[in-house]
């Protein structure tokens, strides 16, 4: 039997594995041709098929194809790939064209013969509304309406709506469906959403186009043509007699090369095909200026609409997480609101962000850990609380602790508290005094793990019991995350990234990486990052409090290159290393506030922390604080281990598993010798 199967990787992951040597798609059917000696047929970024001769059960195949997926990139991985049987091969049909000027006045395309399947994209998605036979133009228009931040595709589908009725009248629907669309939107901001709907808006108004979306990612590099011509081809060959298919192609990647031969051969393709074809493409959500550019490339050739999604506000993502939830059963309180967006912001913190599509998941977590709540206590609650929220934040175990009381219980750094206490005494008098609104943007400078997180957290803690802030939530960043990855995005990601902080703090970790010094590349968007937020800074300076933190040298020179930064950032606090003692003290803190231990390891950490020589403990590149956590969690995982090899159901930490610890090399010291301690 030939068997012929469709790997389908997800697409968010697929762009999660972007840097890889070799891309997920070419590297799995590497593997799979391996061990199963099958045949690759089609292929694309986030697809492809397989065809081969085998007598076992399809299913056994498939799963098969899980385990070598598995065996390559983990078992936590195994949402991110779905097989389809697409059953015995077919020898596919080119559809005949025809060229008449009736048919082109029409806009009707007959094709005839079978369509090998394999042809056909993963992404392909059911509009919502394929259950409901009477969907009509009305209904559409309010499942538009509910997408945030759909201004320009509302506007647009009242034009279709309007124009619709005239064009059927006239036999003239060909001159609406033979337009194209550029979505200017980012990353699950709603564009598959959106041109699902949009679609069944025109199914709605009798136009008939088909009831999929087929989705595809256009191949980041020229030296990938068989790519490129496999997704020509399924352009050229979109198999359906009767209806127009739809097409989504994602061509961020070819944002700076909208004019090369190669991207003008797919355009060519779909002006060719535009008869039986509607397409959406799609391009992060940049400035309009250079939406607009790419969209005259594209007129060119192609008669295109503009339609923009901006990321979507604090106020639009928290409407969605409630109404999330009230459809699924759930009210949420006033009150939860604010560590329900604490949540949401930390999944930003890491650089990856998915739009409503992380929203999701978040109430996904918040619901799961209602339920599991309502198992244990017996009672079946469908109100959301704060502390329901708050448990779901990983700041959560000083949720309930005033800033002032987690700043006093901060261990060594004496000046840094009494500098800290006196630049809100000095906001707060500022404030009262009814003089121009002071600007309260800071640095904090030093080495890593001096505490300059932990205590910018504190700070807007502080300043929202103060009443200086409205949210006082902490929103975390690296400066390259400013940056966008293409010409016209790094203006709007990092004015996206400052709304989300209004009312409450934005820490840029790492603020230095902006500034190249007299380094000049295309390439690099650090400048512009930062001409956005000095903008921003000033703009909505009583409004949000910006943290710049890095190194002390590294710093100061991003003051010299930015005069405007400088001025705007009045406050600076200095975090020197932690002494012997400090890092003594900080480790007892951690000892006493988890898992049981011997006190005999008590005299062990403070024979090691004395021992530590002078220029370890004062270098640059030591880390101070994270240096101890991450003692301790070795530690801890030694303990771990062994009580669970003797069968001990409770860990206790004991000498011997510090011992062991600091044997390990990034800890190891010649203590008898008190030789010079190293990172290897």
């Amino acid at each position: 039997m030939l068997l012929r199967l469709n790997i389908e990787l997800r697409r968010d992951w697929v762009l999660d594995h972007r840097s890889d040597d070799v891309l997920p798609v070419k590297a799995l059917a590497e593997e799979i041709v391996k061990k199963l000696g099958c045949k690759v047929g089609d292929e694309s970024l986030m697809d492809f098929t397989i065809e081969l001769e085998t007598q076992d059960d399809p299913k056994a195949v498939k799963g098969e194809i899980m385990e070598i997926f598995s065996a390559k990139y983990g078992d936590g991985a195994k949402d991110a790939i779905t097989v389809s049987v697409l059953g015995e091969g077919e020898d596919e049909q080119q559809p005949q064209k025809k060229d008449s000027a009736d048919e082109r006045h029409t806009g009707e395309r007959t094709q005839q013969g079978t369509t090998d399947k394999s042809f056909e994209s993963p992404r392909e998605r059911r509009n919502e509304d394929d259950d409901e036979d009477e969907l009509t133009p009305e209904k559409a228009l309010e499942s538009i309406k509910a997408l945030a931040g759909a201004e320009e595709l509302v506007r647009l589908a009242n034009e279709l709506i309007r124009i619709a009725p005239e064009a059927k009248t006239r036999g003239l629907e060909g001159v609406l469906l033979s337009r194209t669309y550029l979505f200017s939107v980012s990353d699950g901001c709603g564009f598959s959403t959106a041109t699902q709907r949009l679609t069944a808006l025109m199914r709605s108004l009798g136009l008939g186009v088909g009831d999929r979306v087929r989705e595809y990612v256009l191949p980041p590099r020229t030296d990938k043509p068989d790519q490129l011509d496999a997704i020509i081809s399924k352009l050229l060959s979109p198999n359906s007699s009767t209806k127009r298919a739809v097409f989504a192609l994602d061509i961020s990647e070819w944002m700076n090369r909208t004019d090369s031969v190669e991207f003008k051969a797919l355009l060519k393709a779909i002006e060719s095909n535009k008869n039986c074809i509607v397409v959406f493409f799609r391009i992060p959500f940049v400035e309009r200026e250079l939406v607009e550019h790419i969209g005259a490339s594209l007129n060119d050739i192609l008669t295109t609409k503009l339609v923009s999604f901006p990321p979507a506000s604090r106020e639009q993502m928290l409407e969605f997480a409630v109404n999330e939830l009230k459809q699924r059963g759930f009210s949420v309180r006033k009150a939860a609101l604010d560590p329900l967006w604490l949540r949401i912001t930390e999944e930003k913190s890491d650089g990856r962000f998915y739009g409503i599509k992380t929203v999701k998941k978040v109430v996904d977590e918040l619901i799961y850990a209602k339920l599991l709540k309502n198992a244990d206590s017996k009672k079946g609650s469908d109100v959301i609380t704060e502390n329901d929220a708050m448990k779901l934040c990983r700041s959560k175990s000083q949720a309930y602790k005033s800033g002032q009381q987690m700043l006093d219980e901060l261990v060594g750094n004496e000046a840094i508290k009494t500098q800290v206490n006196e630049i809100v005494a000095q906001i707060q008098l500022a404030r009262l005094a009814n003089e121009d609104t002071p600007s309260i943007h800071m640095r904090f400078v030093g080495n890593p793990g001096t505490g300059k997180t932990t205590v910018a957290r504190i700070v807007g803690k502080i300043l929202k019991e103060k009443g200086i802030l409205r949210i006082g939530n902490f929103i975390e960043c690296h400066g390259r995350d400013l940056c966008g990855r293409y010409v016209g995005e790094t203006a709007p990601k990092t004015a996206s990234i400052c709304r989300d902080a209004y009312g409450s703090v934005l820490f840029i970790d790492e603020a230095y990486s902006l500034f190249r010094g007299g380094e000049s590349s295309s390439a690099d968007y650090g400048q512009e990052a930062l001409d956005t937020l000095i903008a921003e800074m000033e703009n909505h300076r009583d409004d949000f409090v910006v943290i710049m933190a890095g190194y002390t040298d590294d710093m100061e020179k991003l003051m010299e290159g930015n005069r405007g930064l400088r001025s705007r950032m009045p406050y600076t606090v200095e975090f020197p290393n932690f002494s012997r003692e400090q890092l003594y003290e900080i480790f007892l803190t951690m000892l006493n506030s988890n898992i049981k231990s011997e006190d005999a390891i008590k005299d062990c950490a403070k024979t090691y922390f004395d021992t530590l020589p002078e220029d370890l403990i004062n270098s640059k590149e030591f880390s101070n604080g994270r240096f101890v956590r991450n003692l301790y969690e070795r530690i801890w995982a030694k303990a771990a281990l062994r009580c669970q090899l003797a069968g001990q159901k409770e860990v206790v930490m004991t000498a011997k598993d510090f011992e062991m610890a600091t044997a390990d090399k990034e800890f190891s010291i010649d203590l008898p010798k008190k030789s010079k301690f190293g990172f290897y």
